[in-house]
């Protein structure tokens, strides 16, 4: 933006009655989204700083990295299909485990060829152990964003990537699929994003202490198009953050551990026995680490997401 528009317009609220255009980092997509649908999810006094450190784009999952003004005054509706939504946690993480190690803690029987991934993002497939129609645990490929299977429009996947866990039972979108569909997503590791003064964005990684693998709590659905192909989708759980996580970001992704994996899956399992979930997990067994850019944009891929890892002189300590 420049300088002198920046200065004049130096929060949302004073826009009005302009155009305010978004353009994503990730895929370069741009769009104009409606102001007032906008300024009510993050706030009429939010500055141009705050909004390029909790936008992504609902296409590709990319960081938002540029905010225009456009003089003209509106007239009619604002133009671009694509929506922004307010950035999640946990929006991105890594699974680099062998095949043998992954079976080895989720008993499954398939032997999937899984790649490693340094840098999964919303809209991708990814792998989840569920229960079968048989009650065993299975692996599966399902695209990361939830689509509800009453929903007209599959693109509302994009703004249900994260379900919160105290409101999954009770919120329209999951509370179906937090009662009968929950299942485990393997990772050893998520990423998070410190916020600069200067607006730009320090990734930060979260391992268990040995980079060993993890489980996180998620909820799957089935929904199905107009001509009645079905897809399968999933969303993934989070929480108040985990100590090392807290000066980063004010979420955590839900962790559940080994020996409650199978209350966990179980539909049998009432929601009043789920309140345990992710919470006996030792919070402390989660340092946190700057590493590279790289990882900012969805589309990178590699050892290199990882790379140029700086030590923090305190487990998830920012700044």
């Amino acid at each position: 933006m420049n300088p002198v528009m920046r200065d004049h317009f130096s929060r949302l609220d004073h826009l009005l009655p302009y155009y305010l255009t978004i353009t994503c980092g990730g895929c370069g997509n741009v769009t104009q989204p409606l102001l007032p649908e906008l300024m009510m999810r993050v706030g009429y006094r939010t500055s141009f700083a705050h909004l390029l450190a909790v936008l992504t784009c609902s296409r590709c999952g990319g960081q938002a990295v540029e905010i225009a003004v456009s003089l003209e005054e509106i007239r009619g509706q604002p133009k671009g299909p694509l929506h922004i939504t307010e950035a999640p946690m946990c929006g991105r993480y890594k699974f680099t485990r062998s095949v043998d190690e992954v079976r080895q803690l989720f008993l499954f029987n398939e032997r999937p060829n899984l790649e490693p991934r340094y840098n999964v993002g919303p809209g991708q497939l990814v792998p989840v152990v569920r229960l079968n129609e048989r009650g065993d645990r299975e692996l599966a490929m399902l695209k990361w964003g939830l689509i509800p299977s009453w929903a007209k429009d599959q693109r509302i996947g994009f703004s249900n990537i994260n379900a919160r866990r105290e409101t999954a039972d009770t919120k329209p979108a999951f509370r179906d699929a937090y009662k009968k569909r929950r299942c485990l997503l393997p990772a050893d590791g998520f990423y998070e994003w410190e916020v600069l003064e200067d607006g730009s964005k320090q990734p930060w990684l979260f391992t268990l202490p040995d980079d060993g693998l993890f489980a996180i709590g998620g909820l799957w659905e089935e929904w199905r198009d107009a001509d009645g192909r079905p897809l399968q989708t999933c969303t993934i759980l989070t929480q108040s953050p985990y100590p090392s996580v807290k000066l980063v970001h004010d979420r955590s992704p839900v962790i559940i551990k080994p020996e409650e994996f199978d209350r966990w899956l179980s539909p049998a399992t009432k929601l009043d026995d789920l309140i345990w979930a992710g919470r006996s997990f030792d919070m402390k067994e989660l340092p946190g680490r700057r590493v590279s850019k790289f990882v900012n944009n969805v589309r990178n891929e590699g050892p290199e997401c990882i790379d140029g890892i700086i030590p923090a002189t305190s487990h998830g300590q920012a700044g």
